[in-house]
Protein backbone atom coordinates (compact mmCIF):
# COMPACT_ATOMS: atom_id res chain seq x y z
CA UNK A 1 0.00 0.00 0.00
CA UNK A 2 1.25 3.23 -0.93
CA UNK A 3 3.14 5.20 1.80
CA UNK A 4 1.75 8.47 0.83
CA UNK A 5 -1.82 7.29 0.82
CA UNK A 6 -1.82 5.77 4.78
CA UNK A 7 -0.38 9.10 5.54
CA UNK A 8 -2.62 11.32 3.10
CA UNK A 9 -4.89 14.13 5.55
CA UNK A 10 -7.13 16.22 4.98
CA UNK A 11 -6.73 20.20 5.41
CA UNK A 12 -7.60 19.74 9.09
CA UNK A 13 -5.11 17.23 10.04
CA UNK A 14 -7.33 14.45 9.88
CA UNK A 15 -6.48 11.59 8.00
CA UNK A 16 -7.92 10.51 4.67
CA UNK A 17 -10.78 7.68 4.91
CA UNK A 18 -11.81 5.41 2.58
CA UNK A 19 -10.95 2.67 0.00
CA UNK A 20 -8.19 2.03 -2.29
CA UNK A 21 -9.02 0.09 -5.68
CA UNK A 22 -6.48 -2.38 -6.62
CA UNK A 23 -6.21 -5.21 -8.98
CA UNK A 24 -3.02 -6.28 -7.82
CA UNK A 25 -1.63 -6.51 -3.69
CA UNK A 26 1.29 -8.04 -2.76
CA UNK A 27 0.83 -7.70 1.04
CA UNK A 28 4.28 -9.11 2.16
CA UNK A 29 2.74 -12.25 3.86
CA UNK A 30 2.11 -14.28 0.37
CA UNK A 31 5.10 -15.51 -1.88
CA UNK A 32 3.08 -14.09 -5.33
CA UNK A 33 1.16 -11.08 -5.92
CA UNK A 34 -2.79 -11.30 -5.58
CA UNK A 35 -4.23 -10.53 -8.71
CA UNK A 36 -7.47 -10.08 -7.72
CA UNK A 37 -9.64 -7.19 -8.00
CA UNK A 38 -9.82 -5.73 -4.27
CA UNK A 39 -10.54 -2.64 -2.32
CA UNK A 40 -8.63 -1.40 0.93
CA UNK A 41 -10.16 0.55 3.65
CA UNK A 42 -8.62 2.63 5.66
CA UNK A 43 -9.56 4.21 8.79
CA UNK A 44 -7.60 6.49 10.69
CA UNK A 45 -4.50 6.16 8.41
CA UNK A 46 -4.21 2.71 9.13
CA UNK A 47 -5.82 -0.60 6.71
CA UNK A 48 -8.93 -1.79 8.34
CA UNK A 49 -9.51 -4.36 5.94
CA UNK A 50 -9.38 -5.27 2.70
CA UNK A 51 -12.55 -6.21 0.76
CA UNK A 52 -13.27 -8.58 -2.71
CA UNK A 53 -16.33 -7.23 -3.60
CA UNK A 54 -17.79 -3.41 -4.45
CA UNK A 55 -17.39 -0.47 -2.23
CA UNK A 56 -20.25 0.93 -0.69
CA UNK A 57 -22.30 3.60 -2.28
CA UNK A 58 -20.81 7.31 -2.28
CA UNK A 59 -18.12 6.38 -0.12
CA UNK A 60 -14.55 8.07 -0.85
CA UNK A 61 -12.47 6.12 -3.59
CA UNK A 62 -8.79 6.38 -4.74
CA UNK A 63 -8.50 4.33 -8.05
CA UNK A 64 -5.11 2.69 -8.09
CA UNK A 65 -6.12 -0.15 -10.69
CA UNK A 66 -3.25 -0.90 -12.96
CA UNK A 67 -0.62 -0.40 -10.38
CA UNK A 68 0.37 -3.05 -8.15
CA UNK A 69 0.25 -1.73 -4.17
CA UNK A 70 2.46 -2.97 -1.25
CA UNK A 71 2.86 -2.11 2.20
CA UNK A 72 5.78 0.63 2.44
CA UNK A 73 9.50 0.06 2.92
CA UNK A 74 11.93 0.40 6.10
CA UNK A 75 15.12 1.75 6.35
CA UNK A 76 16.94 -0.33 9.27
CA UNK A 77 19.69 1.48 9.39
CA UNK A 78 20.53 5.14 7.93
CA UNK A 79 21.63 8.51 8.73
CA UNK A 80 18.92 11.22 7.68
CA UNK A 81 22.13 13.97 8.19
CA UNK A 82 24.51 12.79 6.15
CA UNK A 83 25.12 12.63 2.51
CA UNK A 84 27.47 9.64 0.40
CA UNK A 85 28.13 12.66 -1.66
CA UNK A 86 30.97 13.66 -3.23
CA UNK A 87 32.12 9.95 -2.93
CA UNK A 88 35.40 11.08 -1.34
CA UNK A 89 35.03 12.32 1.99
CA UNK A 90 37.61 14.21 2.21
CA UNK A 91 35.39 16.64 -0.42
CA UNK A 92 32.64 16.56 1.63
CA UNK A 93 31.18 19.49 3.87
CA UNK A 94 32.37 19.07 7.66
CA UNK A 95 29.05 18.40 9.64
CA UNK A 96 27.71 21.49 11.19
CA UNK A 97 29.16 23.62 9.04
CA UNK A 98 26.52 24.89 7.28
CA UNK A 99 24.34 26.24 10.09
CA UNK A 100 21.79 24.43 12.78
CA UNK A 101 18.63 25.48 10.31
CA UNK A 102 20.59 24.46 7.38
CA UNK A 103 21.57 21.10 8.35
CA UNK A 104 18.42 20.22 9.52
CA UNK A 105 16.78 21.57 6.09
CA UNK A 106 19.03 18.85 4.45
CA UNK A 107 17.95 16.04 6.72
CA UNK A 108 14.26 16.93 6.06
CA UNK A 109 15.72 16.86 1.99
CA UNK A 110 17.04 13.15 2.75
CA UNK A 111 13.63 12.29 4.68
CA UNK A 112 11.83 13.28 1.77
CA UNK A 113 13.26 11.54 -0.89
CA UNK A 114 13.27 8.59 1.16
CA UNK A 115 9.18 8.81 1.60
CA UNK A 116 8.49 9.42 -2.41
CA UNK A 117 11.08 6.27 -2.91
CA UNK A 118 8.57 4.29 -0.80
CA UNK A 119 9.92 4.54 2.80
CA UNK A 120 7.50 4.59 5.42
CA UNK A 121 9.87 3.68 8.33
CA UNK A 122 12.98 5.14 8.67
CA UNK A 123 15.56 4.05 11.77
CA UNK A 124 18.07 6.85 11.58
CA UNK A 125 20.81 5.45 13.92
CA UNK A 126 22.59 9.11 15.04
CA UNK A 127 24.27 12.17 13.80
CA UNK A 128 26.97 14.02 15.35
CA UNK A 129 24.18 16.68 16.62
CA UNK A 130 21.13 14.91 17.16
CA UNK A 131 19.38 16.56 13.75
CA UNK A 132 17.23 13.56 13.67
CA UNK A 133 15.20 14.44 16.47
CA UNK A 134 14.29 17.29 14.68
CA UNK A 135 13.47 15.35 11.99
CA UNK A 136 11.63 12.98 13.90
CA UNK A 137 9.40 15.57 15.52
CA UNK A 138 8.71 17.06 11.50
CA UNK A 139 7.26 13.69 10.76
CA UNK A 140 5.38 13.54 13.45
CA UNK A 141 3.20 16.16 11.12
CA UNK A 142 0.53 13.67 9.20
CA UNK A 143 0.69 16.55 6.46
CA UNK A 144 4.46 16.57 5.77
CA UNK A 145 5.40 14.00 3.11
CA UNK A 146 7.95 12.23 5.58
CA UNK A 147 7.86 8.61 6.88
CA UNK A 148 7.81 7.37 10.33
CA UNK A 149 11.37 7.75 12.32
CA UNK A 150 12.67 6.45 14.86
CA UNK A 151 15.94 8.39 15.66
CA UNK A 152 18.59 7.38 18.27
CA UNK A 153 19.26 10.94 18.68
CA UNK A 154 23.56 12.10 18.85
CA UNK A 155 25.77 9.75 17.48
CA UNK A 156 28.08 7.87 19.67
CA UNK A 157 31.48 7.03 17.60
CA UNK A 158 35.14 6.02 18.93
CA UNK A 159 37.92 8.73 17.42
CA UNK A 160 39.49 7.54 14.75
CA UNK A 161 37.39 5.27 13.78
CA UNK A 162 33.87 5.01 12.18
CA UNK A 163 31.92 8.08 12.39
CA UNK A 164 33.42 11.50 13.11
Amino acid sequence: MSVLLARRALADGTPWEGFVLVDRLYDGQQDDVDSRPQAIELRRGVVAGIIPGPVPQGAPVIDLRGLTVMPPLVEPHGHLYFSPWPLDPTKRSDPGSKGRDAEISGAMEHAEQAFRAGIGLFRDLGDPAGYNLAVRRAAGDQALPLPRIQAAGAAIHRAGRYGR
